[in-house]
């Protein structure tokens, strides 16, 4: 069924006020033949300087359609809609899409052509139409007709082609958006300036809570929990950062909680701990993941009420220190290997924050040059090909690579920096890399995944004489996976 719609215009009054031109819409129905038609008209609308309505065009169009059998009478339906101002297609678009989808069901739509008159009515009423058609929002066909001194080989009616290519756009986007799974939802504990946090993270640093940091080294970690402390309640006082990574059991414990003389071997003094000495501040545990699985158990115990016991001592003593932990690994699979507890995962992860790579997040490397740039008081100038070049780099070093790249670049502060001085610049850092293209996938599974991972693990030890640090920086991975991508089984 072909279906024909469309507001009345004044130009569509014809006799009734002495024209000759029949009108936009008659002369549409003299070219085209419809099934059934949809006159639209403004309530109560008057055509200026007459007292002629809208609705009165209405019923000498539906009598003009009858006497010339362009369409049954039982076919033809005048409709009223009420607008504020006809002038303006904010008020016209949606008065005309909640109509339009009142009036024909997706479905009819599906089985049915709707065609569209845009030469009759307002300006307003005309980009309206437009702009349904033009977003595909419902599947119209626009015609317009002219006048008769604009007509071409007899012919007054035409369709309208699409204007601005928008359907096809919308296809490709939609197309897109299926591939990469649609449009990834704000997530407050996904943070992607540690500098600048948002609302509802800063809501979570001003909790006394305990802070989980995930994220790649490099990315900013402890930069973040900086950022935090700030925004707390504790910002008058110090943030002490411990780094849990190659530490001895003994001197993990004496940093956190102290110890009394002769606790251990070269305990020559009585010494108070972190906790003790900086209760009102904030911990800052680095490679948390690292934390011997003894001191974990003491960990908990202070997380939950506070109390600890210095290396060699009975008395019971009590902290408020916050604790932000930090960690260059999945914590949650550390705890199905037994390498970690559980109840202090939990415990830890109050809040937990993820800080994406920076190869996740390219597009804010102009922003973290300036503010890199600033911190060293220089400033840099850059071609647009040279900032390409930045953001086409890998990143395996994440911020703390970027910043020692700005080092670098620091030396040609005094002049354009071009994409030729970028290549030179990252050149250095692909040598140290002869695997950097090499990326191991987290996300997939299975015996083939494990093995592949296992050759590639094995292969960069070999090429560093098993230095598990320079094979971690060859695969872009942490230094603690080596040994358990080394040997774990297949």
């Amino acid at each position: 069924m072909k279906i024909f719609i469309s507001f009345i215009g004044a130009n569509d009054a014809g006799k009734l006020l002495n024209k000759e031109d029949e009108g936009s819409i008659l002369t549409i129905l003299q070219e085209r033949k419809f099934d059934k038609i949809y006159l639209l008209h403004n309530t109560g609308a008057v055509v200026k300087k007459t007292d002629i309505t809208y609705l009165m065009i209405a019923e000498y169009l539906k009598s003009e359609i009858i006497k010339n059998n362009y369409c049954l009478e039982e076919n033809i339906i005048i409709d009223e809609l009420t607008f504020e101002n006809v002038a303006d297609y904010i008020d016209v678009f949606p008065k005309l899409l909640n109509y339009l989808e009142n009036s024909f069901s997706e479905q009819f739509l599906k089985e049915h052509q709707l065609y569209v008159g845009i030469s009759s009515g307002t300006p307003a009423m005309t980009t309206s139409w437009i702009l349904l058609s033009e977003s595909d929002t419902l599947p119209l066909k626009l015609i317009r007709s002219v006048e008769k001194q604009y007509e071409k080989e007899n012919k007054r009616v035409f369709d309208v082609d699409l204007l601005t290519g928008t359907k096809e756009k919308i296809e490709r986007l939609k197309a897109y958006e299926s591939r990469i799974g649609g449009k990834t939802k704000y997530n407050p504990f996904t943070v992607f300036d540690t500098l600048n946090l948002d609302k509802q993270q800063q809501e979570m640093a001003k909790s006394d809570n305990p802070i989980l940091i995930v994220g790649e080294t490099g990315v900013g970690k402890e930069v973040l929990a900086k950022t935090i402390h700030s925004c707390s309640s504790r910002n008058k006082h110090q943030i002490i950062a411990l780094n849990c990574g190659g530490l001895s059991e003994n001197i993990i414990e004496s940093e956190l909680f102290g110890h009394e003389k002769g606790a251990f071997t070269g305990a020559t003094e009585r010494k108070d701990g972190i906790v003790a000495v900086h209760q009102n501040g904030t911990l800052f545990l680095d490679e948390i993941n690292s934390l011997p699985l003894s001191i974990q158990s003491k960990l908990l115990r202070f997380l939950e009420n506070g109390e600890f016991r210095k290396l060699g001592s009975s008395k019971v003593e009590n902290s408020r220190i916050r604790i932000i932990g930090a960690s260059n690994e999945d914590l949650k699979q550390l705890v199905t290997e037994g390498k970690f507890r559980e109840d202090l995962y939990y415990r830890l992860r109050y809040f937990e924050l993820f800080i994406p790579p920076l190869r996740e997040r390219k597009e804010q490397i102009p922003h973290l040059i300036q503010v890199l740039s600033s911190n060293r008081n220089i400033t840099l100038d850059f071609t647009e090909q040279a900032i390409q070049e930045l953001q086409a780099h890998r990143y395996n070093g994440n911020i703390r690579e970027l910043k020692i790249i700005i080092e670098r670049l620091s030396l040609y502060k005094d002049k354009m920096i071009d994409n030729q001085i970028i290549k030179n610049v990252l050149s250095d850092f692909k040598a140290e890399l002869k695997y950097a293209d090499i990326e191991i996938p987290s996300e997939l599974h299975g015996k083939a995944f494990k093995l592949l991972r296992q050759m590639l693990t094995n292969a960069a030890l070999n090429q560093t004489n098993g230095n598990t640090f320079a094979a971690a920086k060859i695969l872009g991975v942490t230094h603690p996976s080596i040994k358990k991508y080394s040997e774990e089984e297949i």
